[in-house]
């Protein structure tokens, strides 16, 4: 839940700019050519921050990662809520999108070390709704509030909730169970209601105490040490041919990062609709993208293993394959 609704206020400190587009260009001098810009600079620098931060993720604490990524985002939030300055504002919104890069490979880090293979296609359905929460919070709650409070609250209200939410997130959070007191243990197979009830609950594994242990995966890292080391980023990629997947990713990202920061603009302008308006009929892009996520799982038949291999990629023992392999989709987030 915690890394949930990490990920949903972090769209809130993402996002924000699309609902406050239509409200900027009225009452600013700016036009949408200048406003464009911003946008675009955020998503170049949020897209090269993700190969940075990849690799960064590897070697820090996730938790201490996803800390700093949110609460520099946050106050760069507050500081463009602050300014009418144009190019102010494009320095600071491109500051957001390099610590907004910080967070989705370092989450999908943590996910991975807290829940067994059994329960990771669930964990993947989980933590994918909260981009669409993301969406719902912005266009619907916040840009309700727009309507009456102006466009500088579209940003130094998210930047408040982040903020807040920061030190929430470093407080309670740990990077694995191993650094909260716990570990995986797998379930030997019992006919005990105690063993059924804790097989329902956590897939095969349970949780339970130590001082010191070694997981399996801790077990499996080590021995296959020698080879990950020598393992090319390269190679790994002709390999997979996850380079088909990069290529198939880039028209898909023009459109739909063009529809996440130009959609209410678009339909404000197009339609004659007013703001309050705009922000509810605006909600109908998310629903669709559950639909479709939906209908695509009930069209074509893909087994679930190669889809949280290809789309997460957190179910392979090698932590730094991992990383590449997420951060394709974590770009389409």
């Amino acid at each position: 839940m915690l890394c949930w609704t990490a990920y949903t206020f972090a769209y809130l400190g993402r996002i924000n700019l699309s609902v406050a587009l239509p409200m900027m260009d009225g009452n600013l001098s700016i036009d949408k050519g200048s406003l464009g810009v911003i946008g675009s600079l955020f998503f170049w620098t949020y897209a090269f921050g993700q190969l940075i931060n990849g690799k960064l993720g590897d070697k820090f604490s996730s938790r201490s990662f996803i800390f700093i990524g949110l609460m520099i985002s946050a106050i760069m939030n507050i500081l463009f809520s602050l300014t009418d300055n144009l190019v102010l504002m494009a320095i600071l919104w491109t500051i957001n999108g390099y610590f907004q890069s910080m967070l989705w490979g370092p989450l999908m880090r943590i996910l991975n070390k807290w829940f067994s293979e059994e329960q990771r296609y669930k964990v993947a359905l989980y933590i994918f709704s909260s981009v669409v929460g993301g969406f719902l919070l912005t266009w619907g709650a916040l840009g309700q509030i727009s309507v009456y409070a102006g466009w500088k609250s579209i940003f130094w209200i998210p930047g408040v909730v982040m903020f807040l939410y920061s030190f929430i997130w470093y407080i309670y959070v740990r990077n694995s169970p191993e650094e909260a007191g716990v570990y995986l243990e797998k379930a030997e197979p019992g006919n005990s209601k105690e063993d059924e009830d804790a097989k329902s609950k956590s897939g095969t594994y349970t949780y339970k105490r130590s001082d010191s242990f070694k997981t399996e995966s801790e077990n499996n890292r080590e021995n296959t040490k020698v080879e990950t080391e020598h393992t090319s980023f390269i190679k790994f990629i002709l390999h997979t041919k996850l380079y088909l997947v990069a290529l198939s990713g880039i028209p898909l990202g023009f459109v739909r990062e063009g529809i996440s920061l130009w959609g209410p603009t678009m339909l404000f302008e197009t339609f004659g609709l007013d703001l309050q308006s705009t922000m509810g009929s605006v909600l109908l892009i998310p629903f669709f993208n559950i639909f479709g996520g939906w209908n695509f799982r009930s069209c074509i038949r893909i087994s679930i293993e190669s889809i949280w291999l290809g789309y997460y990629g957190i179910s392979m023992d090698n932590g730094r394959r991992s990383r590449y392999l997420m951060y394709l989709p974590g770009r389409a987030k």
